[in-house]
């Protein structure tokens, strides 16, 4: 739902989001799910992996990969997006995650 605040709280994965207007985030979160479980599955990622996520928006998938892997790295060029990311990371008491 909507926050007073002007931001959209979405839950996916198991990782809560906090979305404001300029970032980006999947705008289909049922289907993000299953695109985000495909992508767990292909990667067969490992606990000693390092995972990087290009162009990650909000970081909704290094966020909801992070528990698969050692680190995650995530680039984004929007400021907005990056800032939200780095608050979903804290929101969700992720340490394995550096976003840039």
């Amino acid at each position: 739902g909507e926050n007073t605040d002007g931001t959209i709280m979405q839950k996916l994965h198991g990782v809560l989001f906090k979305i404001s207007a300029d970032s980006f985030f999947q705008t289909n979160p049922f289907q993000a799910e299953k695109l985000y479980e495909k992508v767990a599955e292909h990667a067969r990622l490992k606990k000693t992996d390092i995972l990087h996520d290009l162009f990650c928006g909000t970081g909704s998938i290094a966020l909801c990969l992070s528990r698969e892997c050692s680190q995650v790295f995530g680039v984004e060029v929007v400021e907005a997006a990056v800032l939200d990311a780095r608050a979903n990371k804290v929101l969700n008491h992720i340490e394995n995650v550096n976003l840039f």
